[in-house]
């Protein structure tokens, strides 16, 4: 074989590499390409402004529980909140004090009967504070408020889940003793006839913090 085919031989070998790289970065970098498209078009703007609440507390001074074992069921289909039977608990506070009171939710919940659909259906929970002697600002729903759109679903299928939610509250300090009660709402947001909201064997804690 002559110099110059031996040239040529190896100009060809080396553009057929060139070619094969070439072919295997095309998939790897057209990948990443509509991955990232992806991801931006999957990236929804906000629906409603971030709100931030930022709340402090010192050494815990009591933890109070109340559990239930028995199941509870609402069927009344987007009617107002009430309030979940016994899911109560007090908390005083001496005049001039002020406390962090926390609410700790935990239940077994599911949204049973007909077409139930966790994208417009659900249970929903709320947490609002009482105050005795009646103070202005009082009563009120305790942070995160969770009101609508953006309410607090704890659970939207018949699979029975264990859930958990945390609400809080720091009352600003008042001249008298005031007892500060939490109380544990819930509604049915749902449009099929027939369907239940569900929860079981769930436990409230109430912590003060000083």
């Amino acid at each position: 074989m002559s110099r110059r085919l031996k040239i040529v031989g190896r100009s060809v070998m080396f553009l057929c590499v060139i070619a094969a790289l070439v072919l295997l970065n095309r998939p790897i970098a057209t990948l990443a390409q509509q991955q990232a498209g992806d991801d931006q078009g999957t990236q929804a703007s906000p629906e409603e402004p971030q709100v931030f609440t930022t709340l402090s507390g010192g050494a815990v001074e009591q933890i109070r529980l109340r559990n239930n074992d028995l199941p509870t069921t609402l069927a009344v289909l987007n009617g107002p909140f009430v309030g979940l039977p016994g899911a109560t608990l007090p908390w005083t506070i001496g005049a001039g004090d002020s406390d962090l009171i926390g609410v700790t939710f935990n239940a077994e919940c599911a949204l049973l009967g007909g077409g139930a659909n966790p994208l417009t259906e659900w249970v929903e929970a709320r947490a609002v504070i009482f105050a005795a002697p009646a103070r202005a600002g009082y009563p009120k729903l305790m942070s995160p408020a969770a009101t609508a759109p953006s309410s607090l679903a704890l659970c939207g299928d018949a699979h029975y889940t264990s859930i958990s939610t945390t609400w809080h509250d720091r009352p600003t300090p008042v001249g008298v003793p005031t007892t500060y009660t939490a109380v544990v709402q819930w509604r049915l947001h749902a449009a099929t006839a027939g369907e239940q909201g569900w929860l079981d064997d769930w436990t409230m804690a109430l912590t003060a913090y000083n």
